[in-house]
């Protein structure tokens, strides 16, 4: 329950700012998604975000991260062959969830917070404007939603 209320707030603002009016107030001042690259083409484990702010300057700040595949099969209680067979057969990281018994919000809880770590340390580490951040906490839930729903092989 505890690790539940560390993480409320971030979950609160995805929630939050996921209505459409929300987002079409905000999004010209916000900044501005040029660029996902995909450098595993299997697994997408390794994602470069850019974003150029939309002010007066045009510095572009970037950020990647790299998924700990280790902890995605153990979340999902499977082995790493395991994940293999069930990705090949065309089943995304949710279908595998749901077949493993295991809660959406427990992944999504997961997930929110891996992206909560490196999206705080983004900001520190790279000085990034305060509204590029809550930019990219914005785009948190489709970017989540889309990862655990793909399967090129499906």
């Amino acid at each position: 329950m505890k690790r539940i209320l560390k993480y409320l707030p971030i979950l609160l603002i995805v929630s939050f700012l996921s209505f459409s009016h929300f987002a079409k107030a905000e999004d010209t001042n916000l900044g501005t998604l040029t660029e996902i690259e995909n450098n595993d083409k299997e697994k997408y484990d390794h994602i470069t975000i850019s974003v150029e702010e939309n002010r007066d300057t045009k510095k572009e700040y970037s950020y990647s991260f790299k998924y700990n595949y280790d902890e995605i099969y153990e979340l999902l209680k499977l082995t790493e062959k395991e994940y293999d067979t069930y990705w090949k057969d065309g089943l995304s990281i949710s279908d595998m969830a749901k077949e493993q018994g295991i809660d959406r919000d427990v992944l999504m809880e997961y997930f929110v917070t891996f992206h909560h770590d490196v999206l705080r340390k983004w900001l520190v580490r790279d000085n990034v404007p305060e509204h590029l951040y809550f930019t990219q906490v914005y785009r948190l839930k489709d970017v989540i939603i889309e990862f655990i729903e793909r399967n090129p092989n499906k």
